[in-house]
């Protein structure tokens, strides 16, 4: 880059020392317009080097940027994100379960966490203390409450287990 730098000032320098040098006439045109060009080669010269992939890549080292990743990760805040998720997950569920007329529902979700892949295990739902508005006690509570812990939760209803 230093070397790069010098070479443009040696090309102006130069060329405002032959400028100067030269006697006004048609030959000053001609000359004023090379040294123009060659300035202008010596700006452009290092831009081919840097499109090139050997060039970007020669000192960057792969496997260091991974071991430093690795290093880096966070355990305690993926764990503290997945609990963010579930807890949201489950106001979500009240929300809706409320919206239907079913207030009182205790969602727990149960996950297993491998290789930082967070997997549903199973959901219990408990209704012991279930309360219906009024109004909507024509609807089937159970089919309700699992379809929309289901449909939030994006889970298939083997592993959800109501206890009533």
């Amino acid at each position: 880059m230093k070397e790069w730098i010098m070479s443009i000032v040696g090309a102006i320098v130069l060329t405002i020392l032959i400028e100067v040098l030269m006697s006004d006439g048609e030959m000053k045109k001609y000359v004023k317009g090379i040294t123009s060009l060659i300035v202008l080669a010596i700006i452009i010269s290092p831009l081919p080097n840097l499109f090139s992939k050997e060039s970007i890549y020669q000192n960057f080292d792969v496997n260091m940027v991974v071991d430093e990743v690795g290093d880096d990760i966070n355990y305690t805040f993926l764990e503290e994100t997945k609990q963010k998720q579930m807890e949201n997950l489950n106001q979500t569920c009240l929300i809706l379960l409320n919206e239907k007329g079913i207030t009182n529902v205790i969602i727990t979700p149960t996950c297993a966490s491998e290789d930082n892949e967070f997997e549903m295990e199973k959901i219990l739902i408990d209704c012991t203390n279930l309360v219906i508005k009024e109004g909507f006690e024509n609807i089937d509570i159970k089919d309700t409450i699992i379809s929309i812990v289901t449909s939030v939760y994006k889970v298939k209803n083997d592993i959800v287990e109501v206890i009533e």
